[in-house]
């Protein structure tokens, strides 16, 4: 007989026990627990036994529910969701420009023997983008590299002092201080245009034309305007064309410290010490030192005894001997500025800053204006060269300066030549000469010295923001043909000329430039933000270059762009020109910034 059996005489008491069982549901949960504990503990067959299996049956059911429930509340507690969190906040500060630090230049030590090395080359109204990511860290061979591979690296250079507002950290809070508004979009877009109009070479123009119309000239006023943006070798959008332009000029330069390219009156090796000045203070590479320092004693051994230049740097050849001219005058000290500025102490340098205040005082006139060549020869939109020059001269509060200021006081930006302007005394002051862009580069800097708050810079920043927007002539990414350093398509844009023409993907025809303004979506009855598409033309007899009149608007745009980077420039043509000229430091920089030693301009 199995176990499972009971015999037959015991059903109806095991029946009796189970209804007594469910009788009893009245009972407690505990007390009904400790019955069937108990009756658990008696023999299998017993009827006990078997009414605690059943009241176990009963009682267990909800306990496993409670256990099942929980056991897997467990679980999933233990399991992390995965979420992803969004990124901590960046929070980003503002330094603002350190005042400048003496330098002491050391003696460089003894140069080694390189090895050898392998020299095989290596294989208006738009939504504009125009920020740019910024340059990745590239780790930089001890070795220098062969002189025609264009590695570019990281600056190890940290502009600050006076050209600290150049940095893009710091350019961006300058231009809103200063009431500039959205003037990056245009100024991006014009050096996109100037990037177009860069020869494979690195120079730009046909090396025809006079004054500044050469290849070096040209070639020197867009280098210096890139710079003026804070562009160099290792900015990531314009870096190649920096320095394509900086290789350009040194490789260009004749033993004697001369420049190959120049124009017939060497107005170019001004430009081109100028801006290879401002090239080494910004890069601090031993050849852009050793070029400026080739050709430095040009200028100051070329200095007239009355303390002017003249063409050529003739001193004392016959009757020019003693013969000034304002223009090039103009050139000299903003060339030898810079120099002082980037680092050049040479004592020959201060002297000649000194002596060019005579030269200044020999071409005043007694309205206040300036001689191009003396006080009869009254050129008086070359006053604003001589304003710019004594304010560089720590002479801005003399008595010729504060005449020539109240002559100069009321002109305004124009492309017009030879606009007449009110005075105090409602007696008309004439901008007179045939290059007022030229005129205006000087005077936009002589207003932003004055101040922010000097009512003279906020007519003239209001004008120029009204003016220079309305003439700007805007190819969009479609059409421009111009792709990034990212192989994007970008916009770019520039000022017209009266000779200037063009044509880009999608025109039918070439294109004058008043063509475009006329044609142009912002244009209302011939009439460009209220003012009439014939005054929004360039002019400038400085800036044309009669050999090849359309396509020649780079010394005229770069002319422009530098007054809209007036906001940030800070150079010799800005608050730098402000700085003492006996100063023995007036720019600091930061060589060990990324812990990179600067070997040349291999090393960029």
């Amino acid at each position: 007989m199995s176990d499972n059996l009971m015999p037959p005489e015991k059903e109806p008491e095991v029946k009796d026990a189970i209804l007594q069982m469910f009788e009893d549901e009245e009972r407690g949960y505990f007390r009904r627990l400790s019955d069937m504990c108990k009756g658990l503990g008696q023999p299998r067959d017993s009827i006990e036994f078997k009414k605690a299996w059943i009241e176990f049956q009963r009682l267990g059911a909800p306990i496993a529910a409670v256990l099942i429930i929980v056991s897997a509340l467990l679980v999933m507690s233990l399991i992390k969701p995965n979420i992803k969190e969004a990124p901590p906040a960046i929070q980003t500060e503002i330094i603002e420009p350190e005042p400048a630090e003496e330098l002491t230049e050391e003696p460089e030590p003894p140069p080694e023997e390189p090895p050898e090395l392998d020299e095989t080359p290596l294989d208006v109204d738009v939504t504009i983008d125009i920020d740019a990511p910024p340059s990745p860290s590239v780790e930089q061979s001890p070795q220098p590299s062969p002189m025609d591979s264009v590695a570019i690296t990281q600056s190890p250079v940290v502009m600050r002092g006076v050209m600290g507002s150049r940095n893009p950290g710091t350019r961006g809070g300058a231009i809103g201080r200063y009431g500039g508004g959205d003037v990056e979009k245009y100024l991006y877009g014009n050096l996109r245009y100037l990037v177009t109009k860069q020869r494979p070479d690195g120079l730009w123009g046909n090396g025809q034309g006079g004054s500044l119309n050469s290849t070096i000239g040209e070639t020197a006023m867009a280098l210096l305007t890139f710079l003026a943006h804070g562009e160099t070798p290792s900015s990531p959008e314009f870096g190649k064309c920096v320095e394509k332009a900086i290789r350009a000029l040194l490789a260009r330069q004749e033993p004697n410290g001369l420049f190959r390219g120049r124009d017939a009156h060497n107005y170019a090796h001004l430009v081109a010490v100028y801006a290879l000045s401002e090239a080494y203070a910004m890069t601090r590479i031993p050849e852009i030192k050793d070029a400026v320092a080739k050709a430095l004693p040009h200028i100051y051994n070329g200095q007239t005894p009355a303390g002017s230049w003249f063409y050529n740097f003739e001193t004392a050849k016959g009757a020019k001997s003693s013969t000034s001219d304002l223009s090039i005058t103009g050139w000299a000290i903003q060339a030898l500025k810079a120099a002082k500025i980037a680092g050049f102490h040479d004592p020959k340098i201060i002297a000649a800053l000194k002596k060019s205040i005579r030269g200044l005082e020999a071409v005043k006139c007694p309205n206040g204006a300036f001689g191009y060549r003396n006080t009869s020869h009254n050129s008086q939109g070359l006053t604003a060269v001589a304003l710019l020059a004594l304010q560089m001269l720590d002479s801005a509060d003399t008595p010729m300066a504060r005449k020539a200021f109240d002559h100069t006081e009321y002109w305004e930006p124009t492309f017009m030549t030879n606009q007449a302007f009110p005075t105090r005394t409602k007696q008309k002051s004439v901008m007179q000469g045939g290059s007022p862009q030229y005129y205006c580069y000087y005077l936009a800097q002589v207003r932003f010295n004055m101040g922010p708050n000097h009512p003279a810079w906020k007519r003239w920043n209001a004008t120029m923001s009204k003016l220079y927007r309305a003439a700007y002539i805007m190819i969009p990414a479609e059409k421009s043909g111009y792709k990034d350093h990212n192989g994007r398509p970008q916009y770019i844009g520039f000022w017209g000329t009266t000779k200037g023409r063009s044509k880009y993907k999608g025109d039918n025809k070439e294109l004058t430039d008043v063509e475009r303004l006329k044609y142009d979506r912002a244009t209302r009855n011939g009439m460009r933000n209220g003012i009439p598409i014939d005054q929004l033309i360039i002019r400038d007899a400085e800036y044309v270059n009669t050999a090849d009149p359309a396509n020649n608007r780079v010394l005229s745009n770069c002319a422009v762009a530098l007054q809209m980077m007036v906001y940030f420039r800070n150079s010799p043509l800005a608050k730098g020109a402000l700085t003492k000229i006996e100063a023995e430091a007036e720019v600091k920089v930061d060589e060990g910034a990324n812990e990179v030693e600067v070997e040349g301009i291999d090393d960029l």
